[in-house]
């Protein structure tokens, strides 16, 4: 477990660039979003701020796998006496943790700016909505569904993740067509996963209904973040599932590599 714990501190102390970065952008983007009085920029932003962080451990997973091929440490990386688990386990777990930290400060955030200023919408990407008061509607939809929230995006994010760790490892590990290889498996799991999803097994426990009592917003929540209608712990489990599966395939093309 130690031997974790280090690998982890070295990818955070490998990684300052990035967190750099992205805390700067971060910061910036809060501040704009405190202090901004459109109700509707404000939604744009946290839309597109959902989706990023949906994407994010993707993001990371291909910048800090490719930076160990590309740099002078891939030789030390890949020749390291662990297993290949591991490796990756510490090298996801730094990028997840940043995840963590930015998405649920962010979210927390947009609270904060929404009850600062609910504002009024009244036309975005031509959904009219009639309603004085709905900003003060989001406002209190977000908040209490906070934790349905922050439970899909980070469940989702963290499978996401591993799959395209699992593409960048596969594309590495054939001899010819490397990006085929990788794009038709990130293509060929992102059909395949819907499949188990959309069936029965997701409605086993049945856990919060994020529907909004307000048609209007129920219907714009449904147009833009999909998060509407109800949300299970069925998915949740299904998403668990592909990640352990995602984790096993990675750590096995690591292994198979560095013996090759």
């Amino acid at each position: 477990m130690n031997i974790w714990f280090t690998l982890c501190q070295k990818e955070l102390h490998a990684s300052k660039i990035w967190i750099t970065i992205h805390a700067l952008i971060f910061t910036l983007t809060s501040i704009f979003v405190v202090i901004l009085p459109s109700s509707s920029v404000k939604l744009v932003i946290y839309f597109s701020f959902l989706v990023i962080h949906l994407v994010y451990l993707g993001i990371w997973a291909i910048y800090s796998v490719l930076k160990e091929w590309r740099g002078n440490t891939a030789t030390h990386w890949l020749n390291l006496p662990h297993h290949g688990f591991l490796l990756l386990s510490a090298k996801m777990f730094t990028g997840y943790l940043l995840l963590i930290i930015s998405f649920i400060l962010g979210h927390f955030i947009s609270i904060f700016a929404w009850k600062l200023s609910p504002g009024l919408i009244t036309n975005l990407f031509g959904f009219s909505i009639r309603q004085e008061n709905w900003g003060s509607y989001f406002y209190d939809w977000l908040v209490h569904h906070s934790v349905e929230i922050i439970l899909f995006v980070l469940t989702t994010s963290l499978s996401t993740g591993f799959l395209i760790l699992c593409a960048v490892l596969l594309a590495k590990s054939v001899e010819k067509n490397h990006f085929l290889a990788g794009f038709g498996f990130f293509l060929a799991a992102g059909i395949i996963k819907p499949l188990f999803i959309s069936n029965p097994v997701q409605t086993i426990t049945e856990w919060g209904n994020i529907s909004s009592n307000h048609q209007e917003l129920a219907s714009f929540v449904q147009t833009f973040g999909g998060l509407a209608s109800s949300f299970y712990i069925g998915n949740l489990m299904i998403e668990i599932l592909f990640t352990l599966l995602f984790i096993w395939i990675s750590s096995k093309l690591l292994d198979q590599y560095v013996q090759a």
